[in-house]
């Protein structure tokens, strides 16, 4: 069995593509094999990712546009059974030198984790490195939690191990924004997860990517909402869609009861949580997802644009339902 396969899918990335191909050939890690699927681009990237002589590059073209879910999927259950490990590359990203090391002694050492992603900076020029950065959950706990809120990884950083597509999970091709944020949530169900501390990635900034796409703005808050919905049922909450996207993404004005009614329903969500699931995290994690908590409710109501001088009947509700946290510090944090 081989050890490694690097799978690049690739649409109308010219300008990028040879920034990405040389960052995975330059790996310090060699032994793998990279694939470059090109999804019928009307620029020459098929061209530039012909331009390489090396045995380890193997270049496709599919014979229409299937876009991303499908891409991936055909090319994980073509080559998934003959290696160890398969990670992900995008055409407009960069990997670090020591990446794929990094990754494969991690998974080499951990057995029971059968997905590794790594941090990364978000760049609009890729020469430029910011001076803060946010920061992903490296431990499945954590991981498990936050995929109610992110995606929780780069999806250009992930590494597989190949037993996790034994049980059948695969991008789900319906998906057209966020088809990794949909996976990992089944992922992380079956089997452990985890990020690497390390930052091993340069993610290009894209307006025109997949979800940044200002027309396809709309299509990939539902597609979120749908995600999350779906995923609180597996932790006992029943939102419908509708509601999640209400709650996490709306920026349309609420009055006073409509906003009550779904404050109502999210606060009953984090009380839920909080007994039955924080209580299983050391005091640190608990501690940082109440705060979460807490900033989830204030930008809620921030973005209803209701006055929180004006909302006394809000502020009953929120100080007789809360349960996560004492008033004390629920104060503190809405004020701060």
């Amino acid at each position: 069995m081989k050890r490694l396969a690097v799978i690049m899918p690739v649409y109308n990335a010219s300008q990028y593509i040879d920034l990405a191909i040389k960052s995975t050939l330059d790996q310090s890690f060699k032994d793998f094999d990279l694939y470059i699927i090109d999804d019928c681009s009307i620029d020459d990237s098929l061209t530039k990712a012909n331009n390489y002589d090396d045995s380890r590059v193997f270049v496709f073209k599919n014979d229409k546009n299937l876009g991303i879910a499908r891409t991936l999927n055909e090319a994980i259950k073509k080559i998934y059974i003959d290696y160890e490990y398969i990670a992900r590359m995008d055409a407009d990203d960069y990997s670090y030198p020591n990446r794929f090391k990094l990754q494969i002694d991690f998974l080499d050492q951990n057995s029971t984790v059968n997905l590794c992603g790594t941090q990364g900076y978000w760049l609009k020029d890729m020469q430029v490195l910011p001076d803060s950065n946010w920061v992903y959950p490296t431990r499945h706990s954590d991981i498990k939690f936050d995929l109610m809120f992110s995606a929780c990884f780069g999806h250009s950083s992930v590494m597989f191990r190949c037993t996790v597509f034994n049980d059948s999970l695969f991008y789900n091709e319906s998906i057209q924004t966020c088809e990794d944020w949909d996976l990992w949530t089944r992922i992380v169900l079956k089997h452990k997860v985890a990020n690497l501390p390390d930052f091993l990635m340069k993610y290009r900034i894209v307006n025109t990517s997949n979800h940044r796409a200002e027309n396809k703005q709309e299509q990939h808050f539902k597609e979120r909402s749908s995600i999350i919905s779906k995923y609180l049922e597996n932790f006992d909450v029943h939102l419908d869609p509708n509601t999640v996207f209400k709650c996490y993404y709306s920026v349309e004005p609420l009055n006073n009861i409509e906003f009550q009614k779904y404050l109502k329903q999210i606060i009953e969500m984090f009380n839920s949580l909080n007994k039955d699931y924080l209580k299983l995290m050391d005091d640190n994690s608990a501690k940082n997802f109440r705060y979460r908590f807490v900033r989830f409710i204030l930008s809620f109501w921030k973005r209803t644009n209701l006055s929180s001088r004006n909302s006394l009947g809000v502020w009953f509700l929120v100080l007789n339902e809360v349960e996560f946290i004492n008033n004390y510090r629920l104060l503190k944090h809405l004020y701060r």
